[in-house]
C-alpha cells in the first residue's frame, strides 16, 4: 500500500494535471467529478448521480417533421401537450410557459437514429436536464398504456413524461445526453464507410456478371474486374470482338503470359453480339468508373476517419489496441468510436466487458422456461457496426493468435459450431480490449490457457 504522504502528492500531481484535460463538448461547469482507473488514470466523470428536484418533466416523441410533446409537473399533472417544431424559438417558447427554473426540467427523449439530437442539443443548451433512453427501456412504461400497448405520438410522448417524473435518478445516471462533436463525426464517418462499402460491393458484383454476359470465358483464364489491369483492358476494349483485334504485344501489357490465350478465348468467344454492342456504348466504362469512384471515395473517408480517431482515442490508445491480434486499421476505429468516453467509470474490468458486450449487442439472450429450454443466441440488440468489427478481430484474432486459434479448436472439438465458437473469440476480444484501455499497457499474451 501507498503511504499517506505517497497518496497525498498523487492526489495533488492529479489535480495539477488537470487543466491538460480536454473539456467534452457540452460539459455543464459545476461541481468537479474526479475518477482515478485502476492504471492510474484520471478522467472526469461525465454522468454523475446527483440528487435533483424535478418540477417538470417533458416527454419528446421525435420523427422527421416534428416532436409530439408532453409536459407535466411533479405531480404528473398534464400542464401541455402538442407538437414542437425544430427550431431554437419554439423551444424557448415552450420553457418560458413553464415559468421555471429550466435546471429543474427533466427532458425526455428516445434515441432514434439521428432525428433526436437537435431537439436534445436545443434543451440543453437552454439549461434543460436531458435524457435520450433506448426506446426499449421506456416500452410499455406507462401505467395507463401497459396493458392495452396502443401506439400513438402522443402515447408514446406521456409514457416517457412519466417516466422521467418517476425513474429520473435512474434516467440521469445511465442516458444522460452527451453530444461531443468530434465523436459524433466519428461516428457518422464509420457508419458512413459502412454504406460506401456496401454499395462498392454490390457495383463490384454487379460489374462483374456484366463482364461474365460479355465475355464468359474471361473467369476460366483467372481474370476478374478486381485486377486493376484488367479494368484497364474492358475500359478500353469492352468486347470480344475488340479483344481479338488487339496485337499480342499490346495485350501483354494488360495481361501478361496470358495474352495469347486470351487472344483466342475472345476469337471463340460464346458471348452475346447484342450484349458486346451496348457495352460499346459505354455501359461497361460507366460501370468501371463508378467502382473506381467508389473505391477512390472509400480511401479518403478512411483517411478522414484516422484524423478524427486521434483526437476521440488518443494517440497511445490507438497503439496500445492494435497491440492486440486481430484489432487492426478497420476494425479498431469502428470499435473506439462507439464506447462510451466514461466507460472506465462502470466499475471492474468484469463490470465494463459485460456492459461494452450488452451496447454492442454480443450479450446472450436467454430462453427458457419451466423445462423448456430454448437456443441461447446473441441478442443483437445493440450498435450493428461495433459488434461486425469486434466478430471480425475474433475471426482475425483466431487466423493470426496461437491462443486463440488453440481455444477455438478446442470448443469445435467440444461440439461447438463455428459462428458460436466465433462469438465466444468475441468475448475473449474484448476482456482484452478492457484491459489494455483500463492498465493502459500493450497487450501481452498470456501463458497460461484461456
Amino acid at each position: 500500500m501507498h503511504s499517506l504522504e505517497t497518496r497525498l502528492v498523487r492526489v495533488f500531481l492529479h489535480c495539477v494535471c488537470l487543466y491538460r484535460l480536454k473539456e467534452p463538448a457540452g460539459f455543464r461547469p459545476g461541481f468537479l467529478h474526479l475518477a482515478i482507473s485502476a492504471g492510474n488514470a484520471i478522467y472526469r466523470n461525465l454522468n454523475p448521480s446527483l440528487k435533483m428536484n424535478i418540477t417538470h418533466s417533458i416527454g419528446l416523441d421525435v420523427h422527421k417533421s416534428s416532436a409530439s410533446y408532453q409536459l407535466l409537473d411533479k405531480t404528473a399533472h398534464r400542464v401541455a401537450r402538442g407538437l414542437l417544431k425544430p427550431s431554437t424559438v419554439a423551444v424557448k417558447q415552450l420553457l418560458e410557459k413553464l415559468q421555471a427554473d429550466p435546471a429543474t426540467v427533466l427532458v425526455v427523449a428516445e434515441a432514434t437514429g439521428m432525428l433526436h439530437l437537435d431537439f436534445c442539443e436545443a434543451f440543453e443548451a437552454s439549461g434543460c436536464q436531458v435524457v435520450a433512453i433506448n426506446p426499449l427501456y421506456g416500452r410499455n412504461r406507462s401505467a395507463h398504456n401497459a396493458i392495452r400497448d396502443n401506439k400513438t405520438d402522443q402515447l408514446d410522448a406521456e409514457s416517457l413524461a412519466e417516466l422521467g417524473l418517476s425513474d429520473h435518478e435512474e434516467l440521469l445516471k445511465r442516458f444522460a445526453f452527451h453530444c461531443p462533436v468530434e465523436r459524433f463525426a466519428l461516428q457518422r464517418y464509420v457508419s458512413s464507410s459502412k454504406i460506401l462499402r456496401k454499395s462498392l460491393t454490390n457495383t463490384i458484383k454487379h460489374t462483374a456478371t456484366t463482364v461474365h454476359t460479355l465475355f464468359p470465358e474471361l473467369d476460366e483464364l483467372g481474370l476478374s474486374v478486381n485486377q486493376v489491369r484488367v479494368c484497364r483492358l474492358l475500359r478500353q476494349h469492352p468486347s470480344p470482338v475488340r479483344i481479338a483485334a488487339l496485337d499480342l504485344a499490346e495485350l501483354r501489357t494488360y495481361v501478361g503470359d496470358k495474352a495469347a490465350t486470351l487472344k483466342q478465348a475472345a476469337a471463340e468467344s460464346f458471348a452475346i453480339q447484342a450484349m458486346g454492342t451496348t457495352c460499346e456504348e459505354g455501359l461497361l466504362a460507366m460501370l468501371l468508373d463508378t467502382m473506381e469512384h467508389l473505391k477512390e471515395q472509400l480511401k479518403e473517408m478512411n483517411r478522414k476517419i484516422d484524423q478524427l480517431l486521434v483526437p476521440c482515442a488518443g494517440t497511445e490508445t490507438i497503439r496500445l489496441v492494435r497491440t492486440i491480434p486481430g484489432f487492426g486499421a478497420k476494425t479498431t476505429p469502428a470499435i473506439l468510436a462507439f464506447i462510451p468516453p466514461e466507460h472506465l467509470q462502470w466499475g471492474s474490468k468484469k463490470t465494463i466487458t459485460r456492459k461494452l458486450q450488452a451496447l454492442f449487442g454480443a450479450d446472450p439472450r436467454v430462453k427458457q422456461s419451466g423445462r423448456w429450454k430454448g437456443t441461447t443466441k446473441i441478442s443483437k440488440r445493440g450498435i450493428e457496426i461495433a459488434r461486425t468489427a469486434l466478430f471480425q478481430a475474433a475471426f482475425c484474432g483466431m487466423m493470426h493468435d496461437p491462443q486463440l486459434r488453440c481455444y477455438y479448436d478446442s470448443l469445435k472439438a467440444r461440439g461447438k459450431h463455428h459462428k458460436e465458437a466465433i462469438i465466444d473469440l468475441m468475448r475473449k476480444q474484448l476482456h482484452r480490449l478492457v484491459a489494455v484501455l483500463v492498465d493502459q499497457k500493450s497487450f501481452t499474451p498470456i501463458t497460461q490457457h484461456l
